[in-house]
């Protein structure tokens, strides 16, 4: 699930988040959220994972939640090995499955 304290308003949900997916399928999403278990923000990570092991990362070009050129700096500071789904926004793993698998199959 997301990491937000609060969820994203159901009206404004689809164009900030989900601008690649059917209205239907955006609006059940929106309905769906969950609020975060507020324990999550002050568990301290000792290893982090990335740091040991190899991280792949797509940039979500359209993203309207967090800057395309922030996530790309993220990517960096982590060393992940990145790519980009043109046109693409945070469920780009669903709406450009195709790309997202072969992305992942290559640097398998």
């Amino acid at each position: 699930m997301l990491f937000w304290p609060t969820p994203l308003r159901p009206a404004v949900y689809a164009a900030d988040f989900a601008g690649d997916l059917p209205k239907a399928e955006a609006g059940f999403m929106a309905l769906s959220q969950m609020p975060v278990a507020g324990k999550a923000f002050g568990t301290p990570i000792n290893a982090p994972v990335w740091m040991e092991k190899p991280t792949d990362a797509i940039v979500a070009t359209q993203d309207r939640l967090i800057n395309p050129e922030l996530q790309r700096w993220m990517y960096q500071r982590a060393k992940a090995y990145g790519g980009r789904v043109p046109a693409s926004t945070w469920v780009d793993r669903i709406t450009a499955e195709a790309e997202v698998t072969l992305f992942r199959l290559l640097l398998a």
